[in-house]
């Protein structure tokens, strides 16, 4: 990890990461790799004061495991431990992810980690140039890169799975792009020509969260790059995003939520109907919404009859984790929800906290909030293996700040420290 190109290597992984697990299976673990890695970071590194935040995050994460597992066995829909643990991992993996990751990257060299941003960059730079002319001309012929036609106009997949893949990883790639700027006194022509090639990419998918989130990436190139202002997290910033959102997403808000026959529409219906069923409580791990419980079908799905839904039947279940609050309500309750609600709100204040003291910082992390936040309502943001290199990555860029800010204060301590032990001459 001290070695930007190790870093690199790491990026690119994190990237082809859905491609590379269709050639090498065992690329299916490897965000559970890194995951294994920042828990041993933790329980070899941590120790308790250092981050108040971290604390309690780890705190809350002990007791909804314990909660879970009791659940699991008093409502014995699910008491096998390999799903148990499995989805135990799952839950709680993008979470574990930031805090190791967070302590590792506080003592690394800061030349390392701008390496590795400079090395990024370059690295999607290329990526965009390769996926331009492909992106315009799936608009006009049939070249296998699309998954579906919206608004007339085929959404480009390129090489991935779907467009919503594509998308999603472009919350790390236009971080990556962002953060570039901080190195730069005005963004030349190439570097304006790559970031509106990686806007049109994006748009391009064809999802309505991309239209959103294009938007705010223009907005902050404009409100935080182009007029030096700086982006603030206030009772304004949030009606308009939510605004934002209603207006670019209803659509789609209206399409899922109205259509009851969905499989979205039945996982948040019966997530909710579990969470009521079993009030204040939930069926434990493994039980609703999750990759395990599809793996493991659970009996809960046969019991709320949603067997027989397209997407969530045994035989074919492809849509039984696109959520991801759904799968909260029913595997943990109302408890389960406060405690999940509270780990979110700890990861993300502490990513403001700790980019508070740079324009682009903050806005980068506000981005990735706002994104992530927006995503957890139509996907299983955060139990999602793109997810995890995000927050490992985030980690690096926010922990970066506080290591150029620990050692300016030791510059300034030794100075005074050689003034004080200097003798008058």
């Amino acid at each position: 990890m001290n070695n930007p190109w190790f870093l690199l290597l790491l990026f690119v992984l994190s990237l082809f990461q859905m491609v590379l697990l269709h050639v090498i299976p065992l690329f299916a673990f490897f965000d559970e790799a890194i995951t294994i890695w920042a828990l041993y970071i933790i329980i070899t590194n941590y120790k308790f004061n250092i981050n108040k935040r971290f604390d309690w995050m780890l705190i809350i994460m002990c007791i909804i495991t314990i909660y879970g597992v009791i659940c699991n066995y008093h409502f014995n829909y699910q008491t096998n431990i390999i799903p148990i643990s499995n989805d135990i991992g799952n839950c709680f993996k993008v979470f574990i992810t930031y805090i190791g990751a967070s302590l590792y990257f506080r003592e690394l060299k800061l030349r390392i980690i701008d390496d590795f941003l400079v090395l990024a960059y370059n690295f999607v730079s290329i990526f965009i140039v390769v996926m331009f002319p492909f992106c315009i001309l799936n608009m006009f012929v049939d070249i296998g890169m699309h998954q579906d036609v919206r608004h007339g106009i085929p959404s480009f997949a390129f090489i991935f799975e779907g467009a919503g893949k594509l998308s999603m990883l472009f919350y790390l790639m236009m971080s990556v792009i962002l953060l570039h700027y901080k190195k730069i006194k005005s963004p030349s022509f190439i570097d304006l020509t790559i970031f509106f090639m990686a806007l049109v990419i994006w748009t391009s998918t064809m999802r309505a969260r991309a239209f959103l989130f294009v938007f705010v990436s223009l907005f902050i190139f404009w409100y935080v790059i182009y007029t030096k202002k700086r982006l603030e997290i206030n009772k304004w910033s949030i009606l308009i995003g939510l605004l934002l959102f209603i207006t670019i997403c209803a659509d789609q808000i209206e399409y899922y939520g109205g259509d009851e026959s969905s499989a979205r529409y039945s996982l948040l219906y019966n997530g909710y109907r579990t969470m009521m069923d079993y009030f204040p409580f939930g069926c434990g791990f493994g039980t609703y919404g999750t990759d395990v419980a599809a793996k493991y079908y659970s009996k809960l799905y046969i019991e709320y009859g949603m067997n027989n839904v397209y997407g969530l039947t045994e035989d074919n279940p492809i849509f039984s984790h696109d959520n991801y609050w759904p799968a909260i309500m029913g595997q943990f309750g109302v408890i389960g929800m406060l405690g999940f609600v509270s780990l979110v709100y700890l990861l993300f204040s502490d990513m403001l906290k700790k980019s508070k003291n740079s324009k682009l910082d903050l806005s980068v992390a506000i981005f990735l909030c706002f994104s992530q936040i927006i995503a957890s309502f139509a996907t299983s943001a955060f139990s999602n293996f793109v997810t995890v290199w995000l927050m490992f990555f985030a980690a690096m860029f926010f922990n970066r700040k506080e290591l150029r800010l620990r050692t300016y204060s030791a510059k300034i301590k030794l100075l005074k420290l050689i003034k004080k032990n200097t003798p008058d001459i």
